[in-house]
């Protein structure tokens, strides 16, 4: 039975089981139904100057004006060693990122429809680490 990522109960503060099985992870955006590993919707962030402000691990990020802008820092209040994110680009988007202050395998990757970009953020070195990319999707 599917269900929304807050599970059947909303409140628990820890993984549990619903009534039909599931396993449910505490929180708005992750959870696991069954042997799948959900994210949910992702959230939508307009970048600002540069910047895209988040607040959860699976980003659609838009472009501040017309269908391409460019990404320069990535904030994330009580960030911590070992944080993932999962970037992708907004419908119709395709957002360059830069490697000044995120710490990519390429100076910029460009993330287009289908495309994606995991992070993970580096305490030792107060930095985002590309994990891994797609471009974009292969039939677009």
């Amino acid at each position: 039975m599917a269900k929304n990522p807050t599970g059947d109960d909303p409140s628990a503060g820890v993984p549990f089981v619903d009534s039909d099985g599931d396993q449910h992870f505490a929180g708005t955006n992750i959870w696991c139904e069954g042997a799948l590993f959900r994210l949910g919707p992702p959230t939508v962030v307009t970048i600002a100057t540069g910047v895209a402000t988040i607040t959860t691990g699976f980003v659609a990020l838009a472009a501040e004006t017309s269908t391409a802008d460019q990404l320069d820092t990535l904030t994330l209040a009580g960030v911590q060693d070992g944080d993932v994110v999962l970037l992708i680009a907004d419908a119709g988007d395709t957002i360059t990122v830069d490697d000044a202050s995120i710490n990519l395998g390429a100076a910029s990757r460009a993330i287009a429809p289908g495309g994606s970009l995991q992070l993970r953020y580096d305490g030792a070195e107060s930095q985002w680490t590309e994990l891994t990319f797609v471009a974009g999707a292969d039939n677009v």
